[in-house]
């Protein structure tokens, strides 16, 4: 099969001829658009008639490597050749339509128990046996399906596609290439998910991710050295979310991969106006596993710092600890490559676990930073200072500077400093604010120290 070369798509000689602007442009086949309008009308059918029906959710696993590897043409003749080998199983009245980058929903009315749905699945799964030919190349292609069924009750083509999602995500948790049925009882914690996941896409599209700031300062003197970018869910009906509300789900999906993309050159353009204001800082960024477990890290990075002007010796990467040791290959190279560039790596979140010299020993590493849990205790236990004294004898051991999060009293501060911990960050030197708020609490350098701090930058 070439580029170009393929057939139309098969359809029933005598189906209707559909709108072009309801079609999915790539493939030819319905968009979501007019799958919506027809389940619609076929759940309302099986109110009526209290037959059910069944709603697939089909994702080709794994398009991100085929795309890494060969591009996104190959891309796009996969996704046309799926679309093809999936409208020749199903049945001449069942829907077949694309919608989003890798997925497809499929509309099956008359089906209404699992043993109906899973010969399906299977048939689905079976179609993709053969590799897809594209220009000379054998490409494998899998299908992770989810399947939901309407019992005559549901009329909200969008709850039934929700189930079935959730039963798609249980699917390629489970590693992809296989299919799951949803069940109520056993899916209640994913159709959260589902449900927390939907509303962190509509808070996306609608602009409520936020940066915050909030200052990093040096030990002894508490003059600010640097900032982390933190980000905020401001959400109109509950107001200011932290990412513990939400960060499980967001990293669990590609979501993860947009927002940290705007997260990165959010915090990068902060970088640039802080310069122009005379302040010379540092900008913390935190790297997801998910982010880190994607290839193309570096050139993210330098693309977000480019578009900028922010030198590279101003940002500062944050991976916590466990994500570090567990990454190796083609991703640890791509860290050192980072750092080789003049961005600096920080480990996060260090002391929760047993750290050790040993484990971090070679990696990529200019600053290690201990957990917040650990400094909330420094003063009440003795393990809580034997654990910070030996995460600042690492970082001594490794060459990279150590820091403390999550400091909250004069008290706290003075015994890190005593351990000779070099910077600190927490609610005692400054809480996360937006940046119009930082830039105008912190001081305005006079216009010959601008000017040479804009030099040095440029």
């Amino acid at each position: 099969m070439q580029n170009g070369s393929r057939p139309p798509l098969e359809r029933n000689e005598h189906a209707p001829v559909i709108d072009p602007a309801l079609r999915d442009e790539l493939t030819s086949l319905p968009n979501r658009v007019l799958w919506s309008d027809r389940a619609g009308a076929a759940l309302r059918e099986a109110a009526r008639t209290g037959r059910g029906l069944a709603v697939l959710c089909v994702d080709v696993d794994d398009l991100g490597a085929i795309h890494e590897r060969w591009g996104q043409d190959v891309v796009d003749e996969v996704l046309r050749e799926v679309a093809a080998r999936l409208q020749r199983v199903v049945r001449p009245y069942d829907t077949v339509a694309r919608v989003g980058d890798e997925g497809f929903l499929i509309l099956c009315p008359l089906l209404s128990h699992g043993e109906d749905g899973q010969p399906l699945a299977r048939r689905l799964q079976g179609a993709m046996a053969t590799p897809v030919q594209v220009d000379g190349l054998q490409v494998e292609a899998t299908l992770s399906i989810g399947i939901a069924f309407a019992d005559g009750d549901e009329v909200d083509p969008d709850l039934v596609v929700g189930r079935a999602d959730t039963a798609l995500r249980a699917a390629r948790e489970r590693g992809g290439a296989r299919f799951e049925t949803y069940q109520a009882g056993r899916h209640a914690a994913d159709e959260r998910s589902a449900k927390v996941l939907a509303d962190l896409e509509r808070a996306h599209a609608n602009g409520e991710f936020v940066v915050f700031y909030q200052p990093i300062v040096e030990a002894r003197s508490h003059r600010v050295v640097a900032v982390e970018a933190l980000l905020r869910w401001e959400n109109p009906e509950v107001g200011t979310l932290t990412p513990r509300f939400f960060m499980d789900v967001m990293e669990a999906n590609e979501l993860m991969h947009t927002v940290g993309a705007d997260t990165l050159r959010s915090a990068c353009s902060a970088g640039v106006d802080l310069i122009d204001r005379g302040q010379r800082l540092a900008v913390h960024v935190n790297v997801s596993a998910t982010e880190v477990s994607r290839p193309g890290l570096t050139e993210r990075v330098r693309v977000a710092l480019e578009a900028s002007g922010l030198p590279a010796e101003l940002l500062v990467i944050e991976i916590a600890e466990s994500t570090l040791l567990s990454i190796a290959g083609p991703r640890l190279r791509e860290l050192a490559a980072l750092r080789a560039s003049g961005v600096r790596i920080a480990v996060d979140h260090v002391g929760t676990r047993s750290s050790r010299s040993t484990h971090l020993a070679g990696l990529p590493i200019d600053l290690v930073k201990l957990d917040m849990e650990i400094v909330a205790d420094i003063l009440a236990t003795a393990s809580a200072r034997a654990v910070s004294s030996g995460v600042r004898a690492m970082a001594t051991g490794l060459g990279a500077e150590a820091m403390a999060a999550g400091v909250e009293s004069d008290a706290q501060a003075a015994m890190l400093e005593d351990l000779g911990f070099g910077q600190m960050q927490g609610h005692a030197f400054g809480l996360p604010v937006p940046l119009a708020s930082l830039l105008a609490n912190l001081p305005m350098a006079d216009e010959s120290t601008l000017q040479e701090r804009r030099v040095v930058g440029s």
